[in-house]
């Protein structure tokens, strides 16, 4: 009781070692406060029971849910009384969280800087206003699986204009009228998470600003335009197209431009409209590509892998997963070039790759790790960030 409340904070911000930060208020109640204070990320996961779905079990359900919703509503409620200084605070699978509902995170910081809303399926626009009002200095959100609209979302970005990390994953009924919106207000945009986004076909994207370096697109039908759209601002530097369905050839050909000359990131994985007019643009003109996934691309041959090995100097990882044209041949243009290279991943050895060709490669080559399995995507912000340092 001795020491000013001053000198427990000092205190307790030195400590390195987890298990004393944590056992830290165990000493009394003083001690706790700060170390409740203190917290500046939280993270819930909420699990709730499936509601039954027989006729005779009907009332019981509605019931139960109902009494899930009031409990985690208090437990919320506790949590935030107890944590007051948030800078993070993410919520995830709470299907019945509503819009209003959102007036318990009232009790949040008004400098809270990042809410993440993963999953919470009953949000909509409803909820925007108070969110932007509420906190009006949030740097990142996300509102995965939401059913913001257009309208919701400009209603968000006009007030929360220092936006930098948005994630609308699985917003199906998001458009490219409401990545307009969200182009135009937020300028320091740096991150954004559209996958699964049916309705978007990246046309909205037109003169988005330089400072967008990180899109993760997968799963949309993004029209030829609405790429060159994306490339825009010229500051491309992470860009995930993976299962993207919509775009021909000729649309990733935009890729290959000299507004993406900054690209460093690059997954097409399952792109089956790629080819090797595509990769011959890519491999020439990105000359700062670091990681390139290109698993499942069945379309591209020899040539291609030439072009890789010719122009890609500065790759370090690539993906050529299920690629059934990469042959003895191909092995030899990337062990001869690709000159940085460090880890190729060839998953399942195909008929075409032998053995042989891979302990050729490994025998030349000894600083390349070949991995074989498959490898789902490039994950954005572990591959991005390493990538920075």
């Amino acid at each position: 009781m001795a020491f000013p409340v001053d000198c427990l904070y000092l205190i307790f911000e030195r400590l390195d070692s987890i298990s004393d930060r944590e056992s830290f208020g165990l000493t009394c109640h003083s001690w706790l406060d700060v170390q409740n204070s203190s917290l500046r990320s939280l993270k819930l996961t909420c699990y709730v029971p499936i509601p039954i779905k027989s006729s005779e079990s009907r009332n019981n359900s509605t019931s139960l849910s109902r009494n899930n919703r009031t409990s985690l509503e208090t437990k919320l409620n506790r949590l935030l009384l107890r944590f007051r200084n948030l800078k993070s605070f993410t919520i995830t699978g709470w299907s019945q969280l509503s819009d209003s509902g959102l007036s318990v995170l009232a009790l949040c910081s008004s400098t809270l800087q990042a809410l993440h809303l993963c999953y919470c399926t009953e949000i909509t626009d409803l909820g925007m206003p108070f969110i932007a009002s509420v906190f009006p200095s949030l740097s990142s959100i996300t509102l995965s699986s939401s059913h913001v609209t257009d309208i919701g979302l400009n209603i968000l970005t006009r007030r929360c204009t220092g936006l930098k990390d948005i994630n609308l994953s699985g917003c199906i009924e998001i458009t490219d009228r409401g990545i307009s919106y969200l182009i135009m207000n937020c300028r320091q945009l740096q991150s954004l998470r559209i996958s699964h986004c049916g309705n978007i076909r990246g046309l909205g994207f037109k003169d988005c600003s330089k400072t967008l370096t990180c899109l993760v697109a997968q799963c949309c039908k993004l029209f030829p335009e609405g790429i060159k759209g994306i490339l825009s601002g010229g500051g491309m530097q992470f860009l995930n197209l993976s299962f993207c369905t919509g775009m021909n050839g000729d649309g990733v050909t935009f890729i290959g431009g000299g507004i993406s000359s900054r690209l460093r990131v690059l997954d097409l994985r399952r792109c089956r409209t790629v080819r090797d007019e595509t990769i011959a643009v890519i491999a020439n003109e990105c000359s700062f590509l670091q990681h390139w996934h290109l698993g499942f691309c069945l379309q591209i041959g020899l040539s291609s892998w030439e072009s890789i090995g010719l122009n890609c100097q500065s790759l370090e990882r690539l993906h050529v997963n299920r690629c059934t044209s990469l042959c003895v041949v191909g092995m030899q243009a990337l062990r001869d070039g690709c000159k940085r290279l460090s880890i190729l991943y060839t998953g399942t050895p195909n008929s075409r790759l032998s053995l042989l060709a891979r302990e050729v490669f490994q025998s030349l080559r000894p600083e390349v790790e070949l991995r074989n399995g498959y490898v789902e995507s490039i994950i954005p912000k572990e591959a991005f960030f390493e990538l920075q340092k």
